[in-house]
């Protein structure tokens, strides 16, 4: 597939046939049209849009050519409802906005917070019962929240933690409605679907008001700073309580629904897959006990690196990313207009058949025989790529690690359905479609 020379054009009828697999599954469909018109190709409907697959591809776009290539203006429609955040915003802007929080993420600021991820996850299994059903996305979700409350402002969201994972979560649903839908009328419109968005968008600003407003009022002395210091640091007079308010909410938002869908594809297959599961209960255990948890003790966990690293590549919280070109630009044979909406898409680059061995399979082992590093540059990229890779890709690793880590060393599940599996769900993040119910074998 590679070695363009032109860039064919799905057509309407084409596309016309295809809408009733693309509202099944978006991702199949790309796949799909992958196939048959290769690593690049057009499509006029519904807006004109330009699809590269090839890890060069990837690389021109988001790393040695990314000054080419802005946010597209599809993230413009998080603008209305959440602000100029991290998520949407670009240039100097941007390059404020990742300054003011950048420390925070740094791999040996985030190491001191591998204590108070393993206590916020024992408090989650002390809460489960043997024979207990629970649902795993639920919480993950849960636990990734209360670390992204503890980490990055402070506060511990106990009480809170279910009210906000569910205002969040259907906040990132309708946004993502709004986001592919042709038709978006403004907001103050007050049609059924921008009603729900502004509630569920009410209800966190108001959430985060109060977590501001009591930190203003209490502020932590003695203390390492964390993301909230840094935003309430870098005030200005024209920085208004709204524009914090917004970076606050899509540091959140971002930071913990990535990492708990990351989670649960990770436990997910870990327990569909025995001989790898074993392969890392084995790892977790030593001289005849659990080995002693902490961000050094997790670097060295190989075997669940593995796993994690190959969840991430079947299942990326983020399926797809956007640009738009700014200037013309070629890359493989593949002419870029200037303006033109650029769409990637890691779930398909993470299946090319070219880069990757059995790409529908779960193999951890394939990071074992060539790691990361030494892959092709836009082959993988759970994370992003380049300049805007995410912030926080040093504090979701850990997470990614200890977690499951706590949760295997403490745990024995199966699945509360024999035989269970679930396909994936696009939206804001990589979900899976059904829920998936565990049950609670034993505990220690």
């Amino acid at each position: 597939m590679s070695g363009l020379v032109m860039t064919p054009d799905v057509g309407l009828r084409e596309w016309i046939r295809a809408v009733p697999e693309i509202r099944k599954n978006f991702l199949i469909a790309l796949q799909g049209a992958h196939r048959k018109h290769g690593d690049a190709f057009r499509t006029a409907i519904p807006r004109p849009t330009l699809f590269l697959f090839h890890p060069e591809h990837v690389a021109r776009v988001l790393s040695s050519h990314a000054d080419n290539y802005v946010k597209s203006r599809l993230y413009r429609q998080l603008d209305a409802v959440l602000g100029r955040g991290m998520l949407s915003s670009d240039g100097a802007e941007w390059r404020e906005q990742r300054r003011q929080v950048g420390s925070e993420f740094h791999a040996s600021r985030v190491a001191e917070h591998s204590g108070a991820l393993l206590r916020l996850t024992d408090e989650m299994i002390d809460g489960w019962s043997q024979g207990e059903d629970l649902d795993l996305g639920a919480e993950m979700n849960r636990v990734a929240l209360r670390a992204a409350g503890h980490l990055m402002f402070g506060i511990e969201l106990r009480e809170k933690s279910d009210e906000l994972a569910g205002a969040l979560q259907n906040a990132s649903r309708l946004l993502i409605r709004r986001i592919v839908s042709p038709v978006r009328l403004p907001l103050r419109v007050p049609t059924p679907a921008n009603v729900a968005i502004r509630k569920s968008v009410r209800h966190v600003t108001e959430l985060m008001d109060l977590i501001v407003n009591e930190r203003r009022m209490n502020p932590r002395k003695q203390v390492p700073a964390d993301v909230l210091d840094r935003l309430l640091g870098g005030e200005r007079s024209a920085q208004t309580d709204s524009v914090l308010r917004e970076r606050a909410i899509t540091l959140l938002l971002a930071g913990h629904e990535t990492t708990a869908v990351a989670l649960t594809w990770t436990i997910y297959h870990l327990l569909q897959n025995p001989v790898s599961l074993q392969s890392v209960s084995d790892e977790l255990e030593r001289n005849g006990g659990p080995i002693d948890l902490d961000a050094q003790a997790v670097r060295e966990l190989s075997g669940l690196r593995h796993c994690v690293q190959e969840s991430l590549r079947l299942c990326p919280s983020v399926t797809t990313i956007s640009r738009n070109a700014i200037q013309p630009d070629e890359v493989m044979g593949a002419n870029i207009r200037a303006g033109e909406l650029v769409q990637l898409s890691p779930w398909v680059t993470h299946r090319h058949p070219d880069f990757w061995s059995e790409p529908e399979s779960y193999r951890p082992e394939r990071f074992a025989r060539r790691p990361v590093s030494a892959l092709p540059e836009g082959s993988y990229l759970p994370f992003g790529l380049g300049p805007r890779e995410c912030v926080g890709k040093h504090l979701a690793w850990l997470e990614l690690m200890l977690i499951p880590a706590r949760v295997l060393q403490r745990c024995r599940f199966r699945f509360a359905e024999p035989g269970f599996r679930t396909d994936a769900r696009p939206g804001f993040t990589l979900s899976p479609q059904k829920p998936i119910h565990l049950k609670l074998v034993s505990k220690r």
